[in-house]
C-alpha cells in the first residue's frame, strides 16, 4: 500500500470582500503557491440568491481561470449560512422540495461540472 498524497487548498472566503470574483481569488490563491481552493457556498454561491445564470457564469470563470493560473477548484462546499435553516429537515413538504430543488441539486450539477 502507497503513502497517501496530501493536499493543502485554502478556502476561497479568505477573499470574499476584497477579491470577490472567481479570476481574482484564484490568482492569489495561486500566487501564494496553493495549487488548490475550495469554494464554499456563503461567499457567492446560493443558488436561492444568484440564480442558475450566475452560476454558469461563475462555473465558466472558474474554468477559465484554472485554465490560465494552474490553480483549481477542488471541493465545493455548503457554507455556514444554509445552517441557519431547517433545509431538508424543516417539516412542510413543499419548503423541503423547494430546498432540495433550488439549492442542493443546483449545487450538485456545479460540484460534478468543477
Amino acid at each position: 500500500m502507497g503513502i497517501p498524497r496530501v493536499s493543502l487548498a485554502i478556502d476561497n472566503r479568505f477573499a470574499a470582500k476584497r477579491w470577490p470574483s472567481p479570476s481574482e481569488w484564484m490568482y492569489v490563491a495561486g500566487s501564494l503557491g496553493l495549487r488548490y481552493v475550495e469554494a464554499n457556498t456563503d461567499t457567492e454561491l446560493d443558488p436561492l440568491h444568484m440564480g442558475s445564470e450566475y452560476l454558469r457564469r461563475w462555473s465558466d470563470e472558474v474554468r477559465n481561470a484554472s485554465e490560465s493560473g494552474g490553480c483549481r477548484v477542488c471541493a465545493l462546499r455548503s457554507g455556514e449560512g444554509v445552517g441557519s435553516t431547517l433545509g431538508l429537515l424543516h417539516p412542510d413538504e413543499g419548503v423541503r422540495r423547494r430546498f432540495c430543488d433550488h439549492w442542493v441539486k443546483p449545487l450538485v450539477d456545479l460540484a460534478a461540472d468543477l
